[in-house]
Protein backbone atom coordinates (compact mmCIF):
# COMPACT_ATOMS: atom_id res chain seq x y z
CA UNK A 1 0.00 0.00 0.00
CA UNK A 2 2.78 2.75 0.71
CA UNK A 3 4.36 2.10 -2.73
CA UNK A 4 1.09 2.62 -4.28
CA UNK A 5 0.60 5.86 -2.44
CA UNK A 6 4.21 7.43 -2.88
CA UNK A 7 3.69 6.66 -6.46
CA UNK A 8 -0.23 8.32 -6.02
CA UNK A 9 0.92 11.47 -4.87
CA UNK A 10 3.46 11.98 -7.69
CA UNK A 11 0.76 11.25 -10.78
CA UNK A 12 -2.19 13.50 -11.68
CA UNK A 13 -4.54 10.49 -11.94
CA UNK A 14 -5.33 6.84 -11.04
CA UNK A 15 -4.92 6.05 -14.64
CA UNK A 16 -1.41 7.77 -14.46
CA UNK A 17 -0.61 5.74 -11.17
CA UNK A 18 -1.10 2.81 -12.43
CA UNK A 19 0.97 3.38 -15.68
CA UNK A 20 4.11 4.49 -13.32
CA UNK A 21 3.63 0.90 -11.69
CA UNK A 22 3.73 -0.85 -15.09
CA UNK A 23 6.81 0.92 -16.53
CA UNK A 24 8.59 0.36 -12.81
CA UNK A 25 9.89 -2.84 -13.02
CA UNK A 26 10.96 -2.52 -9.07
CA UNK A 27 7.52 -2.03 -8.15
CA UNK A 28 5.49 -5.37 -7.27
CA UNK A 29 2.18 -4.40 -6.88
CA UNK A 30 0.28 -6.39 -9.33
CA UNK A 31 -2.33 -4.23 -11.34
CA UNK A 32 -5.43 -5.72 -10.38
CA UNK A 33 -4.45 -4.61 -6.85
CA UNK A 34 -4.02 -1.13 -7.72
CA UNK A 35 -7.71 -0.55 -7.73
CA UNK A 36 -8.54 -2.61 -4.10
CA UNK A 37 -5.67 0.07 -2.50
CA UNK A 38 -7.17 3.06 -4.04
CA UNK A 39 -10.87 1.85 -2.94
CA UNK A 40 -9.45 1.03 0.73
CA UNK A 41 -7.77 4.53 0.90
CA UNK A 42 -10.56 6.40 -0.33
CA UNK A 43 -13.05 4.41 2.65
CA UNK A 44 -10.49 5.03 5.05
CA UNK A 45 -9.86 8.48 3.68
CA UNK A 46 -12.59 9.69 1.90
CA UNK A 47 -12.22 13.39 2.88
CA UNK A 48 -8.30 13.24 1.02
CA UNK A 49 -8.33 13.13 -2.95
CA UNK A 50 -5.07 11.71 -3.78
CA UNK A 51 -5.87 13.31 -7.28
CA UNK A 52 -6.85 16.93 -6.40
CA UNK A 53 -6.78 20.02 -9.33
CA UNK A 54 -4.36 21.77 -7.26
CA UNK A 55 -2.87 25.20 -8.53
CA UNK A 56 0.05 26.42 -6.78
CA UNK A 57 0.63 30.70 -6.81
CA UNK A 58 4.18 29.88 -8.06
CA UNK A 59 4.00 27.17 -10.85
CA UNK A 60 2.18 29.93 -12.71
CA UNK A 61 -1.18 28.86 -12.38
CA UNK A 62 -0.61 24.97 -13.66
CA UNK A 63 -1.99 22.29 -12.38
CA UNK A 64 0.05 19.92 -10.23
CA UNK A 65 0.35 16.82 -8.52
CA UNK A 66 -0.19 16.69 -4.36
CA UNK A 67 3.24 15.92 -4.13
CA UNK A 68 4.40 18.73 -5.69
CA UNK A 69 2.23 21.21 -4.10
CA UNK A 70 3.17 19.91 -1.03
CA UNK A 71 6.52 20.24 -1.47
CA UNK A 72 5.85 23.84 -2.48
CA UNK A 73 4.18 25.20 0.93
CA UNK A 74 6.81 23.21 2.32
CA UNK A 75 9.43 25.53 1.19
CA UNK A 76 7.77 28.38 2.03
CA UNK A 77 7.52 27.33 5.57
CA UNK A 78 11.11 26.73 5.68
CA UNK A 79 11.60 29.45 3.93
CA UNK A 80 9.75 32.17 6.02
CA UNK A 81 11.17 30.28 9.27
CA UNK A 82 14.75 31.03 8.06
CA UNK A 83 14.03 34.42 7.63
CA UNK A 84 12.24 34.81 10.90
CA UNK A 85 15.36 33.27 12.62
CA UNK A 86 17.50 36.08 10.57
CA UNK A 87 15.51 38.78 12.10
CA UNK A 88 15.87 37.48 15.59
CA UNK A 89 20.23 36.75 15.52
CA UNK A 90 19.11 32.85 15.10
CA UNK A 91 21.03 31.18 12.49
CA UNK A 92 19.51 28.31 11.20
CA UNK A 93 20.80 25.97 8.96
CA UNK A 94 17.85 23.65 6.71
CA UNK A 95 18.13 20.07 6.57
CA UNK A 96 15.83 17.99 3.96
CA UNK A 97 12.54 19.15 5.88
CA UNK A 98 14.04 20.68 9.15
CA UNK A 99 16.81 22.81 10.65
CA UNK A 100 19.81 22.78 12.99
CA UNK A 101 20.37 25.54 15.30
CA UNK A 102 22.75 26.27 17.91
CA UNK A 103 21.59 24.15 21.52
CA UNK A 104 20.42 27.70 23.17
CA UNK A 105 18.04 28.77 20.03
CA UNK A 106 16.66 24.94 20.02
CA UNK A 107 13.62 26.47 21.51
CA UNK A 108 12.52 29.53 19.84
CA UNK A 109 13.71 27.80 16.70
CA UNK A 110 10.90 25.35 17.38
CA UNK A 111 8.17 28.01 18.00
CA UNK A 112 9.37 29.86 14.78
CA UNK A 113 8.92 26.77 13.14
CA UNK A 114 5.29 25.92 14.70
CA UNK A 115 4.41 29.29 13.93
CA UNK A 116 5.71 29.79 10.55
CA UNK A 117 3.51 26.01 9.82
CA UNK A 118 0.24 27.14 11.10
CA UNK A 119 0.61 30.58 9.26
CA UNK A 120 1.05 29.12 5.96
CA UNK A 121 -1.09 26.38 6.44
CA UNK A 122 -4.09 28.72 7.37
CA UNK A 123 -3.27 31.12 4.68
CA UNK A 124 -3.42 27.87 2.34
CA UNK A 125 -6.78 26.30 4.23
CA UNK A 126 -8.97 29.75 4.35
CA UNK A 127 -9.20 29.10 8.33
CA UNK A 128 -7.46 29.16 10.91
CA UNK A 129 -5.09 25.58 11.84
CA UNK A 130 -2.85 25.09 14.52
CA UNK A 131 -0.11 22.31 15.47
CA UNK A 132 -0.25 19.79 18.29
CA UNK A 133 3.42 18.80 17.96
CA UNK A 134 5.79 19.38 21.14
CA UNK A 135 9.22 20.06 21.14
CA UNK A 136 10.89 17.88 24.02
Amino acid sequence: MKNFINIAINCKSYRGTTLAIEKDEEVDIPIEICSKIYDAFKKRYSNLDLYPKFKYKGLKDKETTFSLYAMNYEGDILTKALYRGIKEDIFMLPIHDAIAVQEHHKERANEIMLETWSEVVSEMCGQKVETVTKFE
